[in-house]
């Protein structure tokens, strides 16, 4: 055996070990787990295309020259059938799925999670003046970051406001530009809220995050909440992505993920501080949701310092009035 042999009967290996870890990604959304370790490994499953492509570049370069192909060839088939199902899998994620009608209302609604009340006031008003949102959720808003936010301005902007600031992780706080009535807890862990507003049952929720034994509990209440109440839209920090099956049995109670419906594709919003060991967000677990008749025209981020969350902003198309 040459070393041009070895050299290539390794790239083989590395591609099948690559390829082994990325089904296995994949085939790990398809449960339900309680393991948090588990659920932080089904949150990175987006990773697993980008694997299968180098892998499937890896086992193909060993073809050029090397007699065994025979074990080269299966290799390569099984990859790119993997790559094809993942792909298949998170194409939607990148292609708009409806188009508002052209006489249609347009929502702008925020959500943020201000990381115990640490984000800086000024960007996240500097924020709210930039998008003028209809709506925004705050989570982990604090009793001090809540003065801070209004002495800056933030009712002037939107002047009606719903929940409760607790010191902590535990507060979330819905401001509006219109009134906010039917004012009801969720029953989450963390504060979250259901508000009527403008005709539209709008929930700011907060759901407990994968390393507390509440996160399946809290995860299964909003997918009963949600065949209950049928909110309009949902926005929040919900601690899952969509490749975490109580997350999706949320979205099968009516509800579309307003980034995958406009097909921004991958968005990820946490961690935006650098922590954790990446360098970049890497999971989207903020989420603006929208319930049926609902079309999210566009989502986007904004970095907001003091947080490890991505401020996310959608803008919405609601079917015309009577």
């Amino acid at each position: 055996m040459t070393p041009r042999d070895v050299v290539r009967r390794g790239r083989l290996v590395a591609a099948c070990l690559v390829a082994l870890g990325a089904v296995v990604l994949l085939l790990l959304t398809t449960r339900t787990v309680t393991s948090p370790d588990l659920v932080g490994l089904q949150a990175l499953s987006p990773a697993a295309v980008p694997a299968l492509v180098v892998a499937l570049v890896l086992a193909v370069v060993p073809l050029g020259g090397w007699s065994r192909r025979v074990l080269v060839v299966p290799s390569v088939l099984a990859v790119v059938a993997a790559l094809v199902v993942a792909s298949v899998r998170v194409a939607p994620r990148w292609v708009a799925q409806g188009v508002p009608t052209s006489d249609a209302t347009t929502l702008r609604v925020m959500t943020a999670n201000l990381r115990l009340g640490l984000a800086d006031p000024a960007a996240v008003l500097a924020a709210v003046r930039r998008e003028k949102p209809d709506l925004v959720a705050f989570e982990e808003i604090t009793p001090g970051l809540q003065r801070a936010l209004e002495a800056g301005g933030l009712r002037r902007q939107l002047p009606y406001v719903a929940g409760r600031a607790e010191p902590g992780a535990t507060g979330t706080l819905v401001y509006a530009v219109d009134r906010l009535t039917s004012v009801t807890s969720l029953g989450l862990v963390h504060d979250s809220w259901s508000v009527e507003f403008r005709g539209l049952r709008v929930w700011g929720v907060h759901p407990a995050y994968p390393y507390d034994s509440a996160w399946l509990r809290d995860q299964e209440r909003l997918a009963t909440a949600a065949g209950e109440q049928r909110p309009d839209v949902a926005v929040g920090d919900f601690n899952a992505t969509l490749d975490h099956p109580p997350f999706r049995r949320i979205l099968d109670r009516g509800l579309t993920d307003a980034a995958e419906q406009a097909g921004e594709g991958w968005q990820p919003t946490w961690p935006s501080d650098g922590s954790k060991g990446f360098p970049v967000p890497v999971t989207a677990i903020d989420h603006v949701l929208v319930g049926r008749g609902i079309t999210a025209v566009g989502t986007r981020v904004h970095t907001i310092p003091g947080t490890d969350h991505l401020m996310l902003v959608a803008v919405l198309a609601l079917p015309p009035g009577p």
